[in-house]
């Protein structure tokens, strides 16, 4: 009697964990797949940079280019809390094995995930870590819950049916479907019933042309030293030449560099960037005054350097952008 009030109490414990997991795979599943709709910076933020969206835009947050993995790890947290549940209401050995192998199972996707996110990734995503927990935590339950309930059935003899689990893991693995694609079609009609952004050209008048060349010739003309600079994109002959300061922990940069992008691919032939790289603290920029900022500016000293290391190389464009 005991143990069984033991396993409802760890059982318990196991379906609160469980929801904080499916809130916290939520509000990824909303950053990561819907960034227009969900623009808090609340838990993801590292020194003023979202974690969280830096990730999300980023390849590795996909499967295929398209599919985020939280919706995977949303599947994943509903389905364990859903377990729990079914557990909670009548103790099995099955179910209890069906735990533990689904939060083994877990740990070693999360660490594969936080490889990374930690070593991929420039500035982490905070959000992500705390779902590793999450599941390091709902492992310990699930071993602890485990090895009580084969305690109990060694005392009774009576050996664990597979295929019994197999039967009752059916009604949590349609819970653990059915709830994230219900969530994920929300956040995609609240997304598609937003108010258009406006996306016109909004060309210069035809009679403003002349007086805006004008301006434009009678500003001072600035010579930047092109002497040695490689990290270079864009068309060769381009006659729009843009010159980029950057630090790749600034996300203003970052979506500077979108912009660049978009208008390169736009209006091709036309533009040619030089990358500059001018990382915002005195860590290693002798233009900047004031303590150093550890380790923040290591990772933008080091990032700059790789960048400037990387336009010896064809494939510069995409090392830099990578970085960012």
């Amino acid at each position: 009697m005991a143990t069984q009030k033991q396993n409802k109490a760890i059982l318990t414990t196991g379906f609160i964990i469980g929801i904080i997991g499916v809130i916290l795979a939520t509000l990824l599943l909303c950053k990561h797949g819907f960034p227009e709709l969900c623009t808090s910076s609340f838990g993801c933020s590292i020194e003023g940079v979202d974690g969280c969206q830096r990730l999300g835009e980023s390849s590795e947050s996909k499967i295929f280019g398209l599919i985020p993995i939280a919706f995977f790890g949303l599947i994943y947290y509903v389905f364990l809390t859903a377990v729990i549940g079914w557990q909670l209401k009548k103790l099995t050995i099955e179910k209890a094995a069906l735990f533990l192998y689904a939060t083994i199972f877990g740990l070693a996707v999360d660490a594969v995930l936080g490889y990374i996110n930690f070593t991929q990734i420039l500035t982490p995503c905070i959000l992500c870590a705390y779902t590793y927990l999450i599941t390091l935590a709902l492992f310990i339950l699930a071993l602890t819950h485990y090895l009580q309930m084969s305690r109990s059935m060694s005392r009774s003899k009576k050996k664990p049916n597979f295929g019994v689990m197999l039967q009752e893991m059916m009604n949590p693995a349609l819970v653990g479907l059915a709830v994230p694609l219900l969530i994920s079609f929300t956040f995609w009609s609240i997304d598609r019933m937003k108010a258009p952004t406006e996306v016109a050209d909004n060309l210069l008048a035809e009679n403003k042309v002349e007086i805006t060349l004008e301006d434009l010739s009678a500003l001072k003309e600035v010579n930047l030293n092109l002497t040695g600079i490689r990290s270079v994109e864009g068309a060769e002959n381009g006659y729009i030449v843009i010159q980029k300061f950057a630090d790749f922990l600034c996300p203003h940069c970052y979506h500077a560099s979108q912009l660049l992008q978009e208008a390169m691919k736009r209006w091709p032939g036309r533009i040619k960037v030089y990358y500059r790289h001018f990382p915002l603290d005195s860590t290693c920029n002798p233009e900047l005054h004031g303590k150093p900022n550890k380790p923040i500016g290591d990772w933008r000293c080091n990032g700059a350097q790789a960048a400037i290391c990387a336009a010896d190389f064809p494939k510069f464009p995409e090392y830099y952008h990578g970085i960012f």
